[in-house]
């Protein structure tokens, strides 16, 4: 099937894309430096016009809230805010012939990232363990990702189970033993805590559970969209620490005010496989984690219903049955 590469990249934007039209923009992407950068500066014009978009709608809102009875004067007002709008327009397309014909670091890395949250999504199961790292000494570095000394925390090791990049299973283990439970696959999301049923909500009601869930959209992607907030709010950079590897590293901004201080995501050159995924903090305590770590460890098929919260909790029902009465 013949794909056109600006209706593919709009419909990356508009978040309408199929698994066979994500794939046929991942191909397209890696045929040539010229297709990726196509893509970034699309991403870069897309992000800018939105958030004036933004600003002009919470300053029209703004004016809503505060009007009295007084005689309004509609026509006026929405031609400024129309005025407004093409004046963002223009300076989106500005911006977008201005760097044209000169790509950066930071167009090619925004390129990379979007190709990673395609590869996020392809079909398949993936298993991740996460580790709390708390050595206090650990600085990420400035050519590439920091050295993990202290491994795993033997009385908590959470893994993470993600299908097709949308559906996500969470376990932790307390130190007594006794295991907790997040999951979602897409119609309802749900937590299990020991000794009681299924607590079963709306999709995104218990993502908030996850090491920095929303920020995770290269390996778990909730919604369409949801990658664009490090995109708007990050400095991105793409680094090469050895000839197989590469290091996608985003820096908050000074003026953002919500998200992980730093992200660091390290991938395979050839296939665009994440091995792992670092995210510092928003706020630094070195008492109790430095930053979370989040390894590639399977991709080895699940049960069909493994992200269903019937599954787990029936499979701990039989274990309670199965236990031995004092």
């Amino acid at each position: 099937m013949n794909h056109d590469l600006e209706q593919l990249i709009n419909g990356h934007l508009d978040g309408c894309l199929s698994i066979e039209e994500q794939q046929c923009l991942n191909e397209f992407v890696k045929a040539s430096p010229e297709n990726a950068r196509r893509l970034a500066l699309a991403v870069m014009l897309h992000n800018r016009i939105r958030v004036h978009y933004l600003t002009l709608k919470a300053n029209l809102q703004q004016v809503d809230s505060i009007r009295t009875g007084a005689t309004a004067r509609p026509h006026r007002r929405h031609r400024r805010v129309i005025g407004a709008c093409l004046v963002a327009l223009l300076l989106g397309c500005s911006l977008y012939w201005m760097t044209s014909n000169t790509p950066n670091r930071k167009a090619i890395a925004i390129a990379e990232y979007h190709q990673l949250v395609i590869q996020g999504r392809r079909p398949g199961d993936r298993t991740y363990q996460i580790t709390f790292v708390k050595d206090a000494t650990e600085r990420p570095d400035a050519s590439g990702p920091s050295n993990t000394k202290s491994g795993p925390d033997a009385t908590d090791s959470p893994r993470l189970d993600v299908r097709d990049g949308r559906q996500f299973v969470y376990s932790r283990t307390a130190m007594d033993g006794r295991q907790f439970m997040l999951g979602g696959n897409r119609q309802v999301s749900w937590a299990i805590r020991p000794g009681e049923l299924a607590d079963v909500r709306d999709p995104l009601h218990f993502t908030e559970g996850l090491p920095a869930g929303l920020y995770l959209a290269p390996i778990l992607s909730f919604f369409d969209g949801q990658e664009k907030m490090l995109v708007n709010d990050y400095h991105l950079d793409l680094r090469q620490p050895t000839k197989t590897n590469r290091l996608f590293v985003a820096m908050k901004k000074p003026d953002t005010k919500q998200g992980p201080r730093r992200i660091e995501i390290l991938f395979s050159h050839a296939s665009g496989k994440i091995t792992e995924m670092r995210i510092w903090p928003e706020t630094p305590d070195h008492r109790r984690t430095n930053h979370t770590l989040i390894q590639l460890v399977s991709e080895n098929r699940l049960p069909d219903d493994w992200f269903t919260y019937e599954y787990h909790q029936s499979e701990r029902l039989m274990k309670t049955q199965t236990e031995p009465s004092d």
